[in-house]
This record gives structure tokens, C-alpha cells and sequence, in this order.
């Protein structure tokens, strides 16, 4: 498994900032590119959820990638054997 971090911010609360170019966002780091696409989209509410993005030590994974992952995982039961 490869470690993974999620960050995204707060669109409501960026809104209202009188600076958003210095806004902190979020963070939580998982134990695996799945675990953080189930949190990501089960979770994070949806506005939030359009700006979130994972990075792992190959790259980024954008919110598009993120819809297809989590596709991917539902079909196949997902992480838990759950569906």
C-alpha cells in the first residue's frame, strides 16, 4: 500500500475570507490511494469536495480521478467487502 494525502478546502469558508490566496485548507493523510478516495467521497461534503486532491509519492490525483476510482471500488464492493 502506498500512503496518500488528501487536502481540500473549505469552498464556503474561502468565500468569505478577505484574502482566499492565503486560506489554509485541510488535511489527512490514509494508508492507501483507496481509503483516501472512499473518505474523499464519502465524507467531504460536495462543494468541499470538488477541490479536494490526493498526493502520494507517484503524483497527484485530481477529483476526476478520484470519481473514477471510487467507481471502480463501489462495483467491485469496495475496500470493505461492503457496497
Amino acid at each position: 500500500m502506498q500512503a496518500a494525502k488528501v487536502l481540500w478546502h473549505p469552498i464556503g469558508e474561502m468565500a468569505q475570507a478577505k484574502d482566499p490566496t492565503v486560506f489554509g485548507g485541510n488535511e489527512r493523510t490514509f494508508d492507501s490511494v483507496e481509503r483516501a478516495v472512499i473518505f474523499v467521497m464519502e465524507q467531504i461534503p460536495l462543494p468541499d469536495r470538488m477541490s479536494a486532491m490526493i498526493q502520494t509519492d507517484q503524483g497527484s490525483i485530481d477529483f476526476g480521478e478520484m470519481e473514477t476510482i471510487y467507481a471502480s471500488l463501489k462495483s467491485a464492493g469496495g475496500q470493505d467487502g461492503g457496497g
